[in-house]
């Protein structure tokens, strides 16, 4: 993940996903969801999350799929939809 590349090279976490073009990575996939839309990419702190906008093309409904990568570090991947637990 393009992502955790730009972390293990500057030490922080990207402000948006421009931010690995302008850093040169230059992703050719991973910024896009298997509908051809933009992932949304949002930084909390020392963790993110990546979202897809789901089937209906709207964010924040219930057929959203979420990425959320946790931890100063990178600790830990869980890969969730809002209404499920989170599966390892």
């Amino acid at each position: 993940m393009y992502v955790m590349v730009y972390h293990d090279r500057t030490g922080r976490l990207p402000e948006t996903l421009d931010d690995l073009v302008r850093a040169g990575l230059e992703p050719t996939v991973g910024l896009e969801d298997g509908w051809g839309r933009r992932l949304r990419y949002l930084r909390v702190g020392d963790s993110f999350e990546l979202r897809s906008a789901g089937a209906d093309g709207e964010f924040d409904t219930s057929d959203d799929y979420v990425l959320e990568e946790l931890g100063p570090f990178l600790e830990g991947v869980e890969y969730a939809r809002p209404e499920q637990q989170a599966v390892p």
